[in-house]
């Protein structure tokens, strides 16, 4: 149901939506806890996140800080419904790129 044709005074209607809202985010977060539930998908999650540069400070040509900030957003986003959908995955990816940057170090 659109939201522009949502009826807010008809209880049954809006709790309706709710439902539908509800089922959505459990959906979601059913799927990305199967892409974290893989080695390989927790490398792709972990690579988008380093990309997004959650972590690195703001750069100080002014110009490049809208963007930087688009990225972090991103990040921010993906980050939180990983701790939704999965809250121990993040130390997981943390802990596997720390093996594969050893790995790549070590030849």
């Amino acid at each position: 149901m659109p939201i522009d044709k949502l009826d807010v005074g008809d209880e049954g209607k809006v709790a309706e939506r709710d439902s539908e809202i509800n089922l959505r985010e459990l959906r979601e977060k059913e799927r990305l806890a199967v892409v974290l539930n893989s080695y390989e998908g927790r490398e792709f999650i972990w690579n988008l996140l380093s990309w997004c540069k959650l972590f690195n400070s703001a750069p100080l040509d002014q110009r490049e800080i809208v963007r930087f900030e688009g990225q972090r957003d991103v990040g921010l986003f993906v980050l939180d419904k990983c701790f939704t959908s999965a809250p121990d995955a993040y130390n997981l990816m943390q802990q596997e790129a720390r093996a594969r940057d050893s790995e790549e170090k070590n030849g």
